[in-house]
Protein backbone atom coordinates (compact mmCIF):
# COMPACT_ATOMS: atom_id res chain seq x y z
CA UNK A 1 0.00 0.00 0.00
CA UNK A 2 2.52 1.88 1.34
CA UNK A 3 4.96 1.79 -2.74
CA UNK A 4 1.30 2.46 -4.26
CA UNK A 5 0.69 6.00 -2.40
CA UNK A 6 4.04 7.01 -3.03
CA UNK A 7 3.99 6.31 -6.81
CA UNK A 8 0.46 8.14 -6.75
CA UNK A 9 2.68 11.12 -5.61
CA UNK A 10 5.63 10.76 -7.69
CA UNK A 11 2.50 10.63 -10.34
CA UNK A 12 1.03 14.09 -9.09
CA UNK A 13 4.37 15.88 -8.81
CA UNK A 14 5.11 14.59 -12.95
CA UNK A 15 2.12 15.93 -13.55
CA UNK A 16 3.00 19.94 -13.37
CA UNK A 17 3.76 21.59 -16.82
CA UNK A 18 2.73 21.38 -20.09
CA UNK A 19 1.90 18.36 -22.06
CA UNK A 20 5.79 19.30 -23.76
CA UNK A 21 6.98 19.65 -20.28
CA UNK A 22 5.22 16.15 -18.66
CA UNK A 23 6.77 14.73 -21.98
CA UNK A 24 11.02 16.07 -21.56
CA UNK A 25 10.25 15.31 -17.89
CA UNK A 26 9.44 11.55 -18.60
CA UNK A 27 12.52 11.59 -21.29
CA UNK A 28 14.53 12.35 -18.69
CA UNK A 29 13.03 10.20 -15.92
CA UNK A 30 14.26 7.21 -18.66
CA UNK A 31 17.69 8.46 -19.10
CA UNK A 32 18.42 8.41 -15.55
CA UNK A 33 16.86 5.04 -15.34
CA UNK A 34 18.88 3.92 -18.34
CA UNK A 35 21.96 5.07 -16.30
CA UNK A 36 22.46 7.62 -19.16
CA UNK A 37 23.70 10.55 -15.97
CA UNK A 38 25.76 12.93 -18.39
CA UNK A 39 23.19 13.20 -21.18
CA UNK A 40 20.53 13.22 -17.85
CA UNK A 41 21.85 16.09 -16.37
CA UNK A 42 22.47 17.87 -19.58
CA UNK A 43 19.02 17.39 -20.13
CA UNK A 44 17.82 18.58 -16.95
CA UNK A 45 19.56 21.73 -16.79
CA UNK A 46 18.32 22.66 -20.08
CA UNK A 47 14.75 22.17 -19.28
CA UNK A 48 15.67 24.00 -15.63
CA UNK A 49 16.35 26.72 -17.72
CA UNK A 50 13.02 27.13 -19.25
CA UNK A 51 10.91 26.37 -16.43
CA UNK A 52 12.93 26.54 -13.05
CA UNK A 53 9.46 26.42 -11.18
CA UNK A 54 9.10 22.21 -11.92
CA UNK A 55 10.76 20.44 -9.09
CA UNK A 56 10.88 16.85 -10.71
CA UNK A 57 13.18 18.77 -13.27
CA UNK A 58 15.69 19.84 -10.13
CA UNK A 59 14.92 16.08 -8.57
CA UNK A 60 15.75 14.35 -11.74
CA UNK A 61 19.00 16.30 -12.02
CA UNK A 62 19.89 15.46 -8.35
CA UNK A 63 19.91 11.85 -9.50
CA UNK A 64 21.98 12.32 -12.35
CA UNK A 65 24.80 14.95 -10.62
CA UNK A 66 24.93 12.43 -7.65
CA UNK A 67 25.37 9.54 -10.38
CA UNK A 68 27.98 11.47 -11.76
CA UNK A 69 30.17 12.20 -8.15
CA UNK A 70 29.13 15.86 -8.36
CA UNK A 71 27.85 15.43 -5.14
CA UNK A 72 27.72 18.93 -4.05
CA UNK A 73 25.44 19.65 -7.28
CA UNK A 74 23.36 17.16 -6.55
CA UNK A 75 23.05 18.73 -2.76
CA UNK A 76 22.08 22.22 -4.45
CA UNK A 77 19.57 20.16 -6.79
CA UNK A 78 17.98 18.65 -3.66
CA UNK A 79 17.69 21.64 -1.74
CA UNK A 80 16.05 23.77 -4.73
CA UNK A 81 13.32 20.69 -5.43
CA UNK A 82 12.24 21.01 -1.11
CA UNK A 83 11.94 24.84 -1.67
CA UNK A 84 9.68 24.10 -4.51
CA UNK A 85 7.83 20.87 -2.81
CA UNK A 86 8.23 21.00 0.53
CA UNK A 87 6.71 17.51 0.18
CA UNK A 88 8.90 15.68 -1.64
CA UNK A 89 10.46 13.06 0.87
CA UNK A 90 12.78 11.29 -1.79
CA UNK A 91 14.59 14.78 -2.03
CA UNK A 92 15.36 14.83 1.71
CA UNK A 93 16.35 10.99 1.00
CA UNK A 94 18.62 12.16 -1.46
CA UNK A 95 20.13 14.56 0.76
CA UNK A 96 20.99 12.35 2.97
CA UNK A 97 22.51 10.18 0.75
CA UNK A 98 24.29 12.63 -0.55
CA UNK A 99 25.63 13.87 3.09
CA UNK A 100 26.41 10.08 3.65
CA UNK A 101 28.79 10.32 0.84
CA UNK A 102 30.14 12.96 2.00
CA UNK A 103 30.77 11.38 5.72
CA UNK A 104 28.58 13.83 7.60
CA UNK A 105 26.59 11.82 10.26
CA UNK A 106 25.24 14.65 11.55
CA UNK A 107 23.74 15.90 8.54
CA UNK A 108 22.72 12.35 7.04
CA UNK A 109 20.48 12.04 10.26
CA UNK A 110 19.13 15.99 10.16
CA UNK A 111 18.25 14.91 6.12
CA UNK A 112 16.38 11.77 7.36
CA UNK A 113 14.39 13.05 9.85
CA UNK A 114 13.66 15.80 7.23
CA UNK A 115 12.10 12.62 5.71
CA UNK A 116 10.06 11.46 8.33
CA UNK A 117 8.43 14.69 9.01
CA UNK A 118 7.30 14.88 5.60
CA UNK A 119 6.35 10.79 4.95
CA UNK A 120 6.19 9.36 8.81
CA UNK A 121 5.70 6.03 7.62
CA UNK A 122 9.24 5.83 6.45
CA UNK A 123 10.05 2.96 9.42
CA UNK A 124 12.99 1.74 7.32
CA UNK A 125 14.27 4.95 7.58
CA UNK A 126 14.03 4.96 11.45
CA UNK A 127 15.65 1.81 11.59
CA UNK A 128 18.64 3.71 9.43
CA UNK A 129 18.84 6.41 11.79
CA UNK A 130 19.28 4.44 14.93
CA UNK A 131 22.06 2.68 13.10
CA UNK A 132 23.76 6.03 12.29
CA UNK A 133 23.72 7.06 15.64
CA UNK A 134 24.40 3.71 17.42
CA UNK A 135 27.62 3.88 15.42
CA UNK A 136 28.78 7.10 14.66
Amino acid sequence: MRTLAQEGLEAIWQRQGTQHQREQLQRLIRLNHAGEYDLGAATAGKLIRLAPWIAEYWHQRAIARFEQRRIHGSLEDYWQTLTLNQFHFPAALGMAQCYAHLENAARTVESLHAALRINPRLEEIRARINAILRYP
